[in-house]
């Protein structure tokens, strides 16, 4: 599944512009949000999202638990929940 900065935006309950300085690399640890233009807009893959949510975070045990979360947050919103 690939989503919108917007639906990142609210998926990670932050402002779009938020998203579009993460895909810009502009976030605290100068990582790049992953996304490629498709159709005039940019789209994000699920994976990429999770990967990049979860490099944001620190310590082994709190990664996991953060990757758990997001990728229970996302399914839940998949099923119209």
């Amino acid at each position: 599944m690939n989503y919108t900065p917007k639906e990142v935006a609210k998926i990670a309950c932050v402002h779009k512009h938020t998203v579009m300085n993460w895909i810009n690399g502009k976030n605290k640890k100068n990582k790049k949000l992953i996304a490629y233009k498709q159709g005039g807009g940019w789209k994000i893959t699920k994976n990429d999202l999770i990967d990049f949510l979860v490099s944001q975070t620190v310590g082994k045990n709190k990664k996991q638990r953060i990757r758990e979360h997001i990728e229970n947050t996302i399914k839940g919103g998949e099923n119209g929940n």
